[in-house]
């Protein structure tokens, strides 16, 4: 194609559309142009070979993130039905625990709260008194939580009550009696009762701030779904805590009534997390809420001991 200085820009300017001077600059565009498309031609070349891996990348992010979600987000909502108990040194166990944290609920809250003050019962009847040192520790700093008088110097300045440390003069008085001779928790009917943990509670939680409710579980009255809402309730609830009393060998385990606080709710298996202060028996385990009611709404037969007017503290 050749144009001559000599014919008007004004022709060609009709049959293309063009405005003055937008194709030709000066007498000799021929070879510019050219060049030009050459250069766009190759940058498209290398556009269309840059885009092909960025193509790959974008397709291996996408699988990888189809595979988490498989893995995480459909294994966090997959329902796990249980029958028995599953203990938390077990595989599932930690899954589900993991799965507890993972649910955007704060039910697992209470489950390091109570894990960092919580002993091994210091014989096979103090699991009321392990109970109720598990769940005082667990509210170390709050203020309103009395440790000053009966906290185990043994661990000053650090603020650590003890099995040893919850018998006071005001256990001495309401809930039971104990001294280097005579231990009532081993006197007929052995062991505490609920309203002796809560009397017990009582005595290092003022109740000007601290409502401590026991709830006994009457299956005409109280319903698993009832007793679900409570106890997850107060899971999530800022400083409130829950321990149990129930009967072992309704579980599958061996031994009868016991005490422990609950650590965590687990939607996913409809399950609790009963972390035993009976650790040389038995690690902390998940229990289907249908089991735990069960086990929960009995009785005991051993008596009951109503303290001090009933029995002799002797």
């Amino acid at each position: 194609v050749e144009f001559s200085n000599e014919e008007p820009m004004d022709d060609y300017e009709d049959d293309f559309g063009l405005e003055d001077n937008a194709l030709f600059m000066d007498p000799m565009p021929l070879k510019s142009s050219i060049s030009s498309v050459e250069r766009h031609q190759k940058r498209r070349y290398s556009e269309l070979v840059i885009s092909v891996p960025k193509l790959i990348l974008f397709i291996i992010l996408l699988t990888v993130g189809f595979v988490l979600y498989q893995k995480y987000y459909v294994a966090v909502n997959e329902t796990i039905v249980l029958n028995a108990p599953v203990y938390l040194n077990s595989t599932l166990g930690y899954k589900l625990l993991s799965n507890s944290f993972s649910d955007g609920m704060s039910s697992a809250n209470d489950f390091f709260l109570l894990e960092n003050g919580l002993d091994t019962q210091i014989n096979q009847a103090y699991c009321g008194v392990a109970s109720v040192a598990a769940l005082i520790n667990s509210l170390r700093g709050i203020k309103t939580v009395v440790m000053e008088e009966n906290k185990d110097y043994a661990y000053a300045p650090y603020d650590y009550m003890t099995q040893d440390d919850i018998f006071n003069e005001c256990t001495e008085n309401t809930v039971i009696y104990r001294d280097e001779d005579f231990d009532g928790v081993f006197a007929v009917p052995f062991g505490l009762s609920l309203e002796q943990g809560k009397a017990m509670l009582e005595c290092h939680l003022p109740k000007k701030a601290w409502d401590v409710q026991g709830r006994h579980v009457d299956p005409d009255k109280i319903s698993v779904d009832l007793m679900r809402h409570e106890i997850v309730k107060a899971l999530n609830t800022k400083d409130s805590r829950v321990i149990v009393n129930f009967r072992r060998n309704l579980l599958g385990q061996e031994g009868d009534g016991h005490f422990s606080p609950i650590g965590a709710y687990s939607a996913q298996a409809d399950a609790f997390l009963v972390m035993d202060v009976a650790k040389y028996a038995y690690p902390s385990f998940w229990i289907p809420a249908k089991l735990l009611h069960k086990a929960m709404a009995s009785k005991d037969s051993c008596g009951i001991w109503n303290y001090p007017s009933g029995p002799s503290r002797r």
